[in-house]
């Protein structure tokens, strides 16, 4: 079950933290908009993802550039995944085996 427990203040926070702008409210906003960061309204409240902060490193190799000691483990693995997605995409399964039909997926 994904878990909606930081609240605006401590997603900024985290922004603020990892990226020298934005820095007003509406710049943080906007940030989250155009990254597509998970969050719910709950009990009148937005709440982000509770994976928030580890997501962004996912999303981002220059921050994972910036903070090799954070994330040490996982620089190979989101280099490789950037890289891959980046790349023509390859033959899906439903092409695969249905060889007659052609889906697109974007």
């Amino acid at each position: 079950m994904i878990e909606f427990s930081i609240t605006y203040d401590e997603a900024k926070e985290i922004v603020t933290g990892h990226y020298p702008n934005p820095n007003t409210d509406a710049e943080v906003r906007q940030f989250i908009e155009e990254r597509k960061i998970q969050r719910r309204i709950i009990d009148g409240r937005e709440m982000f993802f509770s994976e928030f902060e580890r997501k962004l490193f996912y999303r981002d190799l220059d921050l994972v550039k910036r903070n090799p000691d954070w994330a040490i483990h996982f620089s190979e693995a989101v280099g490789f995944v950037l890289a891959e997605y980046g790349r023509e995409r390859q033959t899906g399964f439903a092409e695969l085996s249905n060889p007659g039909a052609r889906i697109s997926i974007h």
